[in-house]
């Protein structure tokens, strides 16, 4: 994940490995060759729909899934426990220095016009994290896109900030206490949704001898007060699950 030559780049993280520009992947099925290669830009095939989010571009989703898992890593590990970044640097990281600050982006996948915003945003992004009481990890992951191109001319622009606080308390273990899935929203536009929800959950991380750490949660949230938003939940509940591979086979 953090090889150059592979996912990270200058921007973020891939969605697809850079290895597959020169290595694609190749599966023969009924007497056809079916190939997928790292193509960040504009698709040469009409598979999936032809162009993808999964065929290399740096997608928003991704990165704020990988900044998410990092930040629980990290208040299971701690400072003490290091990685190489970028790989073959030589240079040593704890899991929050990995991805503390960068950028941010929305790309307009949704299918349908009522579905999404249908604008291309980019902005800054940056988390924070705070270990000083024991047991205790306090952060947030704070981002603020902005439109600068929009699938139609009647869509309105962009400009929207969203604040995700995280706070994790360790139990025994490997069980903890969490409230990191709620996400605050301003919109600074007028009529754009506002949303303040909360949550609250609890999750385990498990770390298996030769096998890769396993941390899955659950967590109930609840929306206490939404504006210029009248397709809310008032209530949701989320599941997750998260492992951490030290290593990736190139090809695989």
């Amino acid at each position: 994940m953090l090889d150059e030559n592979e996912f990270l780049s200058p921007y973020g993280l891939r969605s697809l490995s850079r290895y597959h520009a020169e290595h694609p992947y190749v599966i023969h099925a009924c007497g056809q060759e079916y190939r997928v290669s790292y193509l960040p830009a504009e698709s040469d095939t009409g598979m999936f729909g032809g162009n993808s989010n999964w065929r290399g571009l740096i997608w928003m989703p991704v990165n704020a899934l990988v900044i998410r898992a990092l930040l629980h890593y990290f208040g299971y590990y701690g400072e003490d426990f290091t990685v190489e970044c970028p790989t073959g640097s030589g240079r040593q990281m704890n899991l929050y220095e990995v991805f503390g600050l960068g950028p941010t982006f929305v790309f307009p996948t949704a299918t349908s016009k009522f579905a999404g915003q249908g604008a291309w945003q980019a902005g800054a992004a940056f988390a924070a994290v705070y270990t000083g009481v024991p047991r205790l990890l306090m952060g947030f992951l704070l981002q603020n896109p902005i439109s600068f191109a929009y699938t139609s001319s009647d869509r309105p622009a962009q400009n929207t900030f969203a604040f995700q606080p995280a706070v994790l308390f360790s139990l025994w273990d490997g069980w903890y206490l969490r409230s990191a899935d709620a996400t605050w929203v301003y919109g600074w536009r007028r009529h754009s949704p506002s949303l303040l929800p909360l949550s609250l959950g609890v999750g385990r991380v498990m770390v298996r001898p030769g096998l890769p750490p396993l941390n899955f949660y659950v967590s109930a949230q609840w929306t206490a007060y939404h504006q210029n938003s009248p397709i809310t939940s008032q209530w949701s509940v989320n599941f997750g699950v998260t492992i951490a591979f030290s290593q990736f086979g190139k090809g695989e």
